[in-house]
């Protein structure tokens, strides 16, 4: 049975005929190894150790194998400047007619969130409430190209952003900004929450009807550090709920990625 069989029989439910594995890698992950291995393209990489490949989105592949999702977003007028500093730290600041947004990263990891005041959080409800998805131009060919390359070994699974709060939590506000608006401004942190959740249906919507894909990746990444069972049940679940129901209309599995602590959310997952 090949990789992509035997990933397409549990993808149904079914039990494969044999142990189909699978793994994800990165550039840090194989920074440790032999030159020669590092410097595999993923794909290969997944054939030189002899997994079945269940491909992350498009986590790790080249440009030209890249799928384009089925769904763009357009936002309202804005203009988005990035300057970088010596030490390396990138700060964007996107300018809308209702204010300004800034944010700094370094190395990918953020040292200031968007979103962390109330006039912030004003700016952010409003693009989102302005945002919606329509169908992307692509036809299926991206998709095509990225399954020809995988070849008979496995599948290409698409992924999407995380869900608002954990949008919030982990990319857009922060732990701090997070609760401390959420304490002092309760409704107009579900406001944003509620205007986000609205547009990212439209997306999930189109790319669960559109997508040759079997199932759809969710990156949540959530964990009990960053939220407790209770916030949990109240506002994540009614989120993830509803991806969920949009995407089995459309025949599709939800598989839901989360790296964190978990224990304390399994009861309620």
């Amino acid at each position: 049975m090949t990789g992509r069989q035997c990933l397409e029989s549990i993808l149904r439910h079914e039990t494969p005929p044999r142990l189909c594995w699978t793994t994800l890698v990165d550039n840090l992950t194989r920074s440790v190894m032999p030159e020669p291995v590092r410097s595999l393209p993923v794909l290969d990489f997944y054939r030189y150790i002899g997994c079945d490949i269940l491909q992350f989105g498009n986590y790790g592949l080249p440009a030209d194998q890249q799928v384009v999702s089925p769904a763009r977003r357009v936002e309202p007028p804005h203009e988005v400047e990035t300057t970088s500093q010596p030490d390396g730290t990138q700060v964007t600041t996107v300018r809308t007619e209702w204010g300004e947004l800034t944010s700094c990263t370094r190395r990918s990891h953020p040292l200031k969130h968007p979103v962390e005041t109330r006039a912030d959080l004003q700016v952010a409800r409003r693009m989102w409430e302005g945002t919606r998805y329509e169908e992307a131009d692509d036809g299926g060919a991206s998709f095509a190209r990225a399954e020809a390359a995988l070849g008979d070994q496995g599948v290409y699974i698409p992924t999407l952003a995380p869900s608002p709060v954990q949008q919030l939590l982990e990319l857009d506000m922060g732990l701090v900004a997070f609760y401390g608006l959420w304490q002092d401004y309760p409704r107009e942190v579900e406001a944003l929450l509620d205007a986000m959740q609205q547009a990212r249906l439209q997306e999930w919507e189109i790319v669960a009807r559109s997508s040759p894909a079997r199932a759809l990746i969710a990156v949540e990444n959530t964990s009990s550090t960053m939220i407790s069972p209770a916030l949990y049940r109240r506002y994540s679940l009614p989120q993830l709920r509803a991806v969920v129901d949009v995407c089995h209309a459309h025949g599709k599995l939800v598989i839901f990625h989360m790296c964190g602590h978990l224990r304390d959310l399994l009861p309620i997952i």
